[in-house]
């Protein structure tokens, strides 16, 4: 038997590690990137949605104009994920809830469990001044965990009180 032909021949164990070393790296380099550019798991898609603000004129002093923001298109957002944010503390158009920065939809709407097409809050800065031109009010969703979007936003004094302002957004 040759066994010490064998023991003395080690250049058939480079190449094979070589190989091994050229196909492992770039399969776990490439599963690693994949994961991270795809996202870990298929979380909750952003919803896609269209909102239209219309202002509402009061026109007396000590009562600020209103802002009727109206959901127009899109997909159902559960109410307790959808909120109303302004610059300034805003409320219900009847003063409940309370004015906050932050107002979930559930707390301003009609009540459905979704908002859909046609829903609308009616919301007002209480004794705002000037008015709702320098607020800017935004329709954000935050799915409780880690989630969270502005899906649209209009500034005070870019709604037009005979026309509804329509913005188209959504998605990721």
């Amino acid at each position: 038997m040759h066994t010490r032909g064998l023991v003395t021949d080690r250049r058939a164990v480079s190449p094979v590690i070589g190989v091994i070393l050229l196909v492992a790296i770039p399969v776990i380099l490439g599963t690693v990137v994949g994961t991270f550019v795809l996202g870990f798991g298929a979380g909750d898609p952003t919803p896609e949605a269209s909102f239209e603000y219309e202002r509402i004129k009061e026109g007396s002093v000590g009562n600020p104009d209103e802002v009727l923001i109206r959901h127009v298109a899109g997909d159902a957002i559960p109410n307790d994920e959808l909120y109303v944010t302004a610059d300034v503390p805003v409320q219900e158009a009847s003063g409940s809830p309370g004015p906050a920065k932050r107002l979930p939809w559930r707390d301003l709407g009609d009540g459905g469990e979704d908002v859909k097409a046609q829903d609308s809050v009616d919301v007002d800065p209480p004794n705002s001044d000037p008015e709702i031109e320098d607020t800017t009010f935004r329709i954000g969703w935050d799915d409780g965990e880690r989630n969270r979007v502005v899906i649209s936003s209009r500034k005070g004094s870019e709604i037009d009180d005979s026309l509804p302002s329509i913005e188209r957004v959504g998605g990721p």
